[in-house]
This record gives C-alpha cells, sequence and structure tokens, in this order.
C-alpha cells in the first residue's frame, strides 16, 4: 500500500541520492594493513622483497628500484612488530640496498565528492644516519612526513609506530594513492593506511532546485492519494 511510510522512504533516498551522503563510510583503502598474505613468500628473515610491478601485494601497486619494498611479517628476527596486525612495509627494500627507496601506489574509489582523511603509521629507525620519511600523493596533495621519535626499531620502545593524517578532496570517482620513500636508512615502516570519508561535497544551487522539484511531485502523489482515499469513504454505497 502507498501511504506516508513510503512517502518519507522516497524523501530520504532523494535527499541522499543528491546530496551523495552515505550514512555511514568506512575504510576505503584495500588491504591498508597489508594482511592479505595469500602471495606471501618470504625468502628470509619472515620477509619478501618486492620489485617495481609486482602484483603480490593484493590492493597495490609497487614502485621504485627491483627489490625497494619490504613486506615483513612479524617473525621477523629484528624485534620489529606491526602497527596493526601481522605485517608491515618497509620502503627501503633490500638489506644490500639500504638507499633504495620504494612506494607503493593505489587507486581509490572514491563515488562521493568531498573532504576524506588519510591516515597512516610511519617508523624508523635513527641508527641508521637519518629519521625515516615518506612523500604522500593523495589526489593533488602532496605532503612529505618524517618521524620524530626513530630512536629504535619500528614497534619497539623507543621507537614507537606514530600516526600521520593528511586531509584530501575528491571530485571524481576515484583518487590515486602513493607512498614513496624518501628519506631514512634500513627501515622506513609502513602500515594501518586509511582512508574515510569526512564531509560530502555541497550540491550546486541547480541540484537543490531538482531535489526540491522531487520533493514537491513527491507530496503531489501523497496528496492525491489522501483526497481519492477521502472520496472512496465518502461515497454512497
Amino acid at each position: 500500500m502507498f501511504d506516508e511510510r513510503w512517502i518519507r522512504i522516497a524523501m530520504t533516498v532523494a535527499i541522499l541520492g543528491v546530496t551523495g551522503i552515505s550514512p555511514a563510510m568506512a575504510n576505503i583503502v584495500v588491504n591498508g594493513s597489508f594482511e592479505d598474505a595469500a602471495n606471501f613468500q618470504p625468502e628470509s628473515r619472515d620477509t619478501m622483497i618486492l620489485s617495481s610491478g609486482s602484483t603480490a601485494l593484493a590492493g597495490w601497486s609497487v614502485l621504485g628500484p627491483d627489490r625497494s619494498v619490504g613486506w615483513v611479517g612479524s617473525g621477523n628476527p629484528y624485534n620489529t612488530t606491526p602497527s596493526n596486525g601481522s605485517f608491515f612495509l618497509d620502503l627501503t627494500g633490500d638489506y644490500d640496498q639500504a638507499w633504495a627507496f620504494g612506494g607503493i601506489s593505489q587507486t581509490l574509489a572514491t563515488p562521493v565528492a568531498g573532504s576524506y582523511r588519510l591516515s597512516f603509521d610511519l617508523a624508523s629507525r635513527t641508527g641508521y644516519v637519518t629519521p625515516s620519511g615518506v612523500r604522500v600523493i593523495a589526489g593533488s596533495v602532496e605532503q612529505s612526513f618524517t618521524v620524530t621519535d626513530p630512536t629504535g626499531y619500528p614497534g619497539t620502545n623507543g621507537g614507537l609506530w606514530e600516526t600521520e593524517t593528511l586531509t584530501f578532496t575528491s571530485t571524481g570517482a576515484t583518487t590515486d594513492l602513493t607512498f614513496r620513500g624518501n628519506a631514512g636508512r634500513l627501515y622506513i615502516g609502513l602500515d594501518n593506511v586509511r582512508v574515510e570519508l569526512l564531509t560530502a561535497a555541497v550540491p550546486e544551487p541547480s541540484t537543490w532546485a531538482m531535489m526540491l522539484i522531487g520533493f514537491a511531485g513527491v507530496g503531489f502523489i501523497g496528496y492525491r492519494h489522501r483526497k481519492r482515499t477521502a472520496e472512496r469513504e465518502l461515497a454512497p454505497c
């Protein structure tokens, strides 16, 4: 039966459809903590070394020189622990190529235009000359981050993971996200990458006009329904 409940539902759908507002949007990064280990084949030290073009890391493309990204498990012998789950990345890759910075990228699905927040965990060790850093590109926003407390291995006392954040705006159905090591030696720890919608974009005035026209149409349908119901009730048997 078409009643006022359906009118309210139609109006709600119209609002969500026009404004692009979702009741809730969770993390849109695929495999942000690098826990999909279906292709994990460690060479040694519970670490798999990845080269540019590798497809082993689900959801991500590997960038940089050969053997420049290390996919590290919690069973490594260096007392390095992930910030979330059982794996993390080392963007310096092979231990024999200490200055070969690597990177990863992913194309995010951002169907709702608006402001998004990126967060990720970063760690390093100053024993290897310099604090670790990464350059991040999210859509049209680019920013570099450097660890502020790099006095130990990632995840150990004195070398705790630090959470970094970046806000960017998406105007298209997809947004490219890229991480690239740019400072440090032997360890640039990356883990727990997340992207969540903060606020949806405000519709243009013309869009609001179309929405109001739709509301008027829904209201008119409800009015006609009530009028016909009243006429049937008053009609003689």
